[in-house]
């Protein structure tokens, strides 16, 4: 006989459970029970980033690597999908409560690592190696050197690479992806837009840029604008983990306005780019312009500078 429980006065005990929803009043397509099985690598928990892992997990992912050594700040609650809660934490730990609030059983991985930062070299090659066990990889970074290094994983253990972006005042954005053999290998894909990009008028504001990075001026956008780019972002995604043939996206970049400015006549006017280049399976990869090889340049002599200082500011 179980024995009773003697309560105060004023208290009682309810039993509950939970009653699931039927077939039939499910809310999603029924190829989002696929979406369970594959593990989504996003580098980068911004603005961005935040609002692309928690759609995602709303649509039916549930194995997440998180990567972002970047703390949450008073000045990202503008447009950053976390509130002032999470202020003061690391944006991947964050995120991944936020997540676990959308779907209890879910399975994520946090690295609190910056990707092509000034790291131990075990600590990046594990991240680098998680991030190469992915089977899609988001790049929410909008940064050149981290792109490069995701690309690198991505062409070498053939994972599709998205990215996207948007642009400095909320004109607009971009949103790219690179699929094994379906698309160049994403440095190709990257210089197609660029060499698109130089063929257009003179921007009016330039992409965003590193605007987490202290010494340079944030990012000006509403919320609105971020979640716009973001929401695209999160199609493509779905679409390239779904592998959907045809695809419901047709080109594998397109400009997306949101004001009538630069190349928009209109908000929501969408520009798709024609991209072309060299393969998956090539040794010399020629797509990757000269661009990008200055940035990496400038990275390396950046951390030999701070370096050198480091050594002549310490005490003898």
């Amino acid at each position: 006989m179980a024995a009773e429980i003697a309560l105060p006065r004023g208290y009682s005990l309810h039993e509950y459970r939970v009653i699931l929803p039927e077939e039939s009043s499910q809310r999603l397509p029924i190829e989002h029970a696929r979406l369970a099985e594959i593990r989504i690598g996003i580098v980068g928990l911004g603005s961005i980033g935040s609002k692309v892992a928690v759609s995602l997990a709303r649509s039916g992912v549930r194995r997440f690597l998180l990567v972002d050594d970047d703390l949450l700040v008073p000045g990202n609650l503008c447009r950053h999908e976390l509130s002032w809660a999470s202020v003061g934490v690391h944006k991947a730990e964050a995120v991944r409560e936020a997540l676990s609030l959308v779907a209890p059983a879910i399975d994520i991985r946090v690295r609190a690592h910056r990707v092509a930062g000034q790291e131990s070299a075990l600590v990046a090659a594990a991240a680098l190696k998680d991030l190469a066990s992915c089977d899609v990889l988001i790049d929410a970074t909008a940064n050149p050197s981290v792109f490069l290094r995701l690309a690198s994983i991505a062409k070498t253990h053939r994972r599709p690479l998205c990215w996207g972006e948007l642009f400095a005042g909320g004109i607009g954005g971009m949103i790219i992806r690179a699929r094994p053999d379906v698309d160049p290998n994403p440095a190709a894909v990257r210089a197609s837009v660029l060499h698109h990009l130089e063929q257009l008028p003179p921007a009016p504001y330039q992409q965003a840029g590193e605007y987490d990075i202290e010494d340079q001026q944030p990012l000006i956008a509403y919320d609105g604008d971020v979640g716009q780019i973001a929401s695209a972002l999160t199609r493509f995604v779905l679409d390239t983990a779904l592998q959907r043939n045809p695809s419901d996206f047709p080109y594998s970049a397109y400009l997306i306005g949101l004001r009538k400015a630069w190349i928009f006549s209109q908000p929501f006017d969408t520009h798709p780019i024609e991209v072309c280049g060299a393969g998956w399976e090539s040794e010399s990869d020629p797509s990757v312009v000269d661009n990008d090889r200055k940035e990496a340049i400038q990275v390396l002599l950046e951390i030999a500078v701070k370096g050198h200082r480091a050594d002549t500011d310490s005490p003898a």
